[in-house]
């Protein structure tokens, strides 16, 4: 991976991190953290993995499109925030354009965080920060997606 990749990968995973820690204290998820994520999604999806096809680049789009709205349809029952609906964006753009390896990191990742927030929620009477368990399997999803990233 070039030190493109690498730059872009360290800025997603903070972004990433810091995502998951203000939802899990705060239930909030800001605006800016996920405006900057969704640019660097875009970035990748546009300029990441050289010998991706085009339809694969039109399929994460649409992919992302469908997420977005059964996003929009559980915030209007009342079943997510809307900051988690936002976070569908990039978190979907990122995904779609990886490999089936890393979807599997992603999906134990996801479950993991899961069952722990739940379990921790439940314990403490809080609400569920569903932010962390959308977010943090991305990094090991990318660490498993076959490099190189950005091709010089």
């Amino acid at each position: 991976m070039t030190a493109l990749g690498w730059l872009w990968f360290s800025a997603v995973a903070g972004i990433v991190v810091t995502v998951a820690v203000a939802d899990w204290r705060r239930r909030f998820v800001g605006n800016g953290l996920v405006a900057a994520l969704t640019v660097l999604a875009a970035v990748f999806v546009v300029v990441g993995d050289a010998e991706a096809v085009v339809a694969s680049r039109w399929w994460s789009v649409a992919a992302t499109g469908a997420v977005f709205l059964v996003g929009l349809g559980a915030w209007a029952g009342g079943l997510v925030g809307a900051g988690d609906v936002k976070l569908l964006v990039p978190v979907t753009l990122i995904m779609v354009r990886l490999g089936t390896t890393a979807w599997l990191f992603y999906l134990g990742v996801f479950i993991a965080a899961a069952v722990v927030v739940l379990t921790v929620s439940a314990r403490r009477g809080r609400t569920f920060p569903l932010a962390p368990v959308l977010v943090l399997g991305v990094i090991p999803a990318l660490l498993a997606a076959p490099p190189p990233w950005f091709v010089t």
